[in-house]
C-alpha cells in the first residue's frame, strides 16, 4: 500500500500530499540564519552510521544518537571494539570545546 495513502486514511487533514526527500550535504554543512551547521560524521556509537551536528560560531553540539546523559546507554548493537570508537568519537567532540551539548538521549524532564 501506498505511504500517502495510509497517510491520509489514518490521520486526515495532517499530511499534505506532497512529500519531500532530504538530499545528501554536497559539502557536508549548510547555513542557517548566517550560522555555519556541519553535519559531524560520528560513525558507529549506540548504532551504525551516526551524526551529530556542530554550530561552530555558538559552541553548541547537537549530540544525537552519539550523546547521552543520565541513562544507560544503548549498547545492544555494539562490541568491544565498537564501543571503544564511541569513546574516541567523544573524545573528538570534547576537542571541538562546545559551550553547550545537546544530549540525543537523556532523562526527561520533570514536568510540574
Amino acid at each position: 500500500m501506498d505511504r500517502e495513502f495510509l497517510a491520509q486514511a489514518f490521520f486526515p487533514a495532517r499530511f499534505l500530499i506532497a512529500c519531500w526527500v532530504a538530499e545528501p550535504l554536497e559539502a557536508g554543512e549548510l547555513e542557517l540564519e548566517g550560522h555555519k551547521l556541519v553535519a559531524v560524521n560520528t560513525g558507529r556509537t549506540d548504532t551504525a552510521h551516526s551524526t551529530c551536528l556542530h554550530v561552530p560560531s555558538i559552541g553548541l553540539i547537537v549530540g544525537g544518537d552519539t550523546v547521552y546523559n543520565g541513562i544507560h546507554p544503548y549498547l545492544g548493537e555494539t562490541d568491544t571494539q565498537s564501543r571503544l570508537e564511541w569513546i574516541a568519537t567523544l573524545d573528538q567532540l570534547e576537542k571541538l570545546e562546545p559551550r553547550a551539548v545537546i544530549a540525543g538521549h537523556k532523562v526527561p524532564e520533570k514536568r510540574r
